[in-house]
């Protein structure tokens, strides 16, 4: 994924034109809204919306999270008991 030459166009985006997707901060330990405040060749620079971290992500890993941690969110709960819960 290469965005040097094409006009950047977010996968999340809001009615106010902030770009946010689910991702995970190393420093809250869990996944949060992050922002995307710059992009840079296949590179994101996403900020995270609970604590203010700035970190750096591939475009792509940012992109597909979300999708893929509610997947696998959902692979784990069916081997949970009815009633548990996956934290």
């Amino acid at each position: 994924m290469d965005l040097r030459y094409d006009e950047y166009q977010p996968i999340h985006s809001t009615e106010n034109g902030l770009n946010y997707g689910l991702y995970y901060c190393s420093i809250c330990n869990n996944d949060t809204l992050h922002q995307v405040v710059d992009v840079d060749f296949d590179n994101y620079d996403v900020r995270c919306s609970n604590c203010g971290t700035t970190a750096v992500t591939r475009a792509d890993n940012f992109d597909l999270y979300e999708e893929e941690s509610k997947r696998c969110n959902q692979e784990i709960g069916a081997f949970l008991a009815d009633g548990e819960e996956y934290i």
